[in-house]
């Protein structure tokens, strides 16, 4: 299996736009075939950061996800807002390879960590 995570910066001037765009395509991801689990938010500290994070069946999982319809889409119209004037920024992106037996929140932090 294989843990993704992913964090912007979402001025509140945008938050309400980036919601409008992220909100869908998360609950469509988490219908994909090969998704095992998929959850984005708004961190409780710092209210402009938004961290999405997926764990998929394997790379051709997490590939098939990114070609969806619904992450075209909504990757497209993030593109709008991060260029833009909204102030919107890709803060980080990290991939860990994980296991059922360490398919835990606790397990991935350790890992992005290291």
């Amino acid at each position: 299996m294989l843990f993704k995570v992913a964090s912007y910066r979402v001025p509140e001037n945008a938050r309400e736009d980036f919601t409008r765009i992220v909100q869908p395509a998360i609950v469509a991801s988490k219908a994909e075939d090969g998704v095992v689990g998929y959850r984005g938010g708004f961190d409780l500290d710092d209210k402009e950061v938004f961290t999405v994070t997926g764990i998929y069946k394997d790379d051709s999982a997490f590939e098939s996800h990114l070609a969806c319809d619904h992450m075209k889409k909504a990757l497209s119209s993030l593109a709008g807002l991060t260029n833009g004037d909204s102030g919107v920024k890709f803060l980080s992106a990290a991939s860990i390879p994980c296991s059922e037996n360490e398919n835990s929140a606790e397990a991935h932090v350790r890992q992005v960590l290291k």
